[in-house]
Parts: structure tokens; sequence; C-alpha cells
């Protein structure tokens, strides 16, 4: 019988060995022993847990083992129905390959799923897809945000690409990956640029940041269908603070709002305006003593750091040139920022 402890310590030690070279000197080992103790807050058993939130009914993955052992929860005076769902279907799926746990199998999710569980999973995202283009569950109907959709068929999008599967219909982001042409849906708000002018001022981004990055992140794809994202860019630049966030105080909300709004920048391809600035501002969010509220506290700083080096790179020479700088910034900060880490997440 194996020991897949023993198995799987000698897989982790090479990649610590590997991630120490890389780093190098007393720093490199001082950011592997950082590591160790965050890895030390898991177990095999979350394996379980991401294997327990499946629906073999219904071939999707259920938010929590809350939403799974309930039939509803009431919120804001109202009582939604608890089932799985597209988003937590792609999150759990693409946990398995952002964890290695598929590493030695080809590396993604697709590679070991056996065939009933990708004609499953497959079955439930295509028959959430609307002859309008997006996707919709029937236990939200239509009665949602323009955040909530996009998200949602952005993530369908994404899990049937990896499975090798067409969407059934066409939408503003798929273009012509769609089978069928359907009824392409353009939402009203962004069906000219008179109308996405006064949509932009209703987000309220310099209050806001956070919710508006979300809302505008996540049709960041149809706004650049629809030749609206270099707007868009124009007025997130006219609305950055100083700091290279859009909201003047400094803390977990406006650097989360910096996370979303980052995204749209590499959707566009555009330089982000004072990013040395953002980033420095995610640093300190990282290591922040602000109490945590969700999980966002801890994952969106990170995150943010890793969008601006991506919208650099994709900036020729020089812009890898300034992304390899936050990098060697962040390795320095990088021993304490995973012990404050290990601390928040202690926390869940």
């Amino acid at each position: 019988m194996k020991n897949y402890d023993t198995e799987r310590e000698a897989v982790r030690s090479a990649k610590w060995a590997a991630m120490e070279k890389e780093v190098g000197g007393a720093l490199g080992a001082e950011v592997v022993e950082a590591f160790r103790e965050l890895y030390d807050l898991y177990s095999p058993e979350v394996i379980d847990w991401f294997a327990g939130l499946y629906d073999h009914k219904t071939g999707g993955y259920y938010y929590s083992q809350s939403a799974r052992d309930n039939e509803s929860v009431e919120h804001g005076g109202e009582v939604y129905l608890l089932r799985p769902d597209i988003e937590s279907t792609w999150q759990a799926l693409g946990f398995v390959s952002s964890s290695g746990m598929a590493d030695d199998l080809g590396g993604s999710y697709s590679d070991f799923m056996p065939e009933w569980m990708k004609r499953d999973v497959v079955k439930f995202i295509t028959e959430r897809q609307d002859p309008d283009g997006f996707y919709y569950h029937p236990h939200w109907g239509k009665r949602i945000s323009n955040s909530r959709r996009s998200r949602d068929t952005a993530w369908a999008g994404l899990v049937l690409k990896t499975l090798g599967v067409k969407p059934k219909y066409k939408n503003l982001t798929n273009g012509a990956a769609g089978a069928e042409k359907g009824e392409m849906l353009i939402p009203d708000h962004l069906s000219s640029l008179e109308k996405f002018k006064k949509y932009l001022d209703s987000l309220d981004v310099d209050n806001l940041s956070y919710p508006a990055g979300n809302t505008l992140c996540s049709q960041a794809g149809q706004l650049k269908a629809l030749g609206l994202i270099d707007y868009c860019i124009d007025y997130l630049n006219a609305h950055q603070k100083e700091n290279g966030l859009w909201q003047n105080e400094e803390n977990y909300f406006a650097v989360n709002g910096l996370m979303k709004i980052s995204g749209i920048y590499e959707e566009a391809g555009r330089e982000l305006p004072r990013a040395e600035r953002a980033v420095a501002a995610a640093m300190r969010a990282i290591t922040s003593s602000e109490p945590v509220r969700a999980g966002v506290d801890i994952y969106n700083p990170w995150f943010a750091i890793g969008n601006v080096k991506a919208v650099y790179r994709a900036a020729g020479e020089e812009g890898e040139r300034r992304a390899r700088e936050i990098t060697a910034v962040a390795r320095e900060m990088a021993p304490e920022a995973i012990r404050a880490t290990k601390a928040k997440v202690a926390l869940f």
C-alpha cells in the first residue's frame, strides 16, 4: 500500500528546493519556511471537502456545505433557493488544476475527469444557456445583476473551452465559437456610447470602486467586443487617485477595487497609471492589521499585484523590466506577507 504522506512530501520537497533556488540566498530559505508554515493550515481532507460539494444529480458544484445541506436562505427579506451554480463549478474544477492535484496527469482537470463526469458538467452548463447567449440558473432566473450574468457567462465559456466543447449559442464574447446564432443580446446600457457614459456615472467609482470595478470587470469582454473598452479606460484614468487607487482612503475595500479595475486594463491591453503606487497599496493591505471581513480581503491584494504585472508584461521589454522590479520588491516582503496571510486565512 502506498504511503501518500511520504510521496506527497517528496513531491513538495523538490518544489521547495526549486523555489528556494529561484529566490536565492537567505531570503529564499525564509520564503520557503514561511510557505511551509502556511501549508500547515491544510490537510488532505480539503480534497474530500471539494469532492463533497459536487452534486452528481446535476453535474454542478455547490458553493459551500451549508448551501448543499439546506434548501434555501433568507437575505434582505427575500428567500433564495440553494442550488449548484456555474461559478462554484468553475472554481472547484479550477482548484484541481491550480492546486497541482492533476500535475502528473497533464495539469488540467480535463486530463483526469472521467467521461461520465465531463458529460454531466457539460450538460449542467449547456442547459443554462439562453438563446440570448447568456447563462441563467433556474433558481435565479433573469432577475440578476449585470455582474452576475456576465460572470456566469464568462465562467461557463471557460469550462466548456477547457473540456473542448462549443457553447450552444453565440454571445458577445464567444463570437464564432457558438454553434448556433440564437438571439444574441446586447445589454441596453451597452447599446450606445451615450448610454454607457450614463451607466459609468451611475456606478459611482469614486466611492464604490470595489462593486463598480467588479461590475465593469465582469463585462470587460463585452466592452471590448462592442468597442467601448477604450472609453472605459479613459474614464477610469480620469477618476484614479494619486495613491494609484480609485478612492482616497487606503483599505481592503479600495484595494479590492484595484484588483477588479486592473483586470479591465489587462483585458484592454492599456497601461495602468500610477501602477507602482497601486502595487505598494496592495502590498500594505496584505500585511494590514485591518480586520478581515471576507476571503476576498485576503485574496484580492495578492491577485491585484499579479494583474499589474500582467499589464506590464503585455507592454513589451520595458514592461517586462518593470514587472521584474515588482517581483523583486514583493519577494523582499514575502516572508512577512505570507505569515500575515496565514493568520488571516486561519480565521476561516
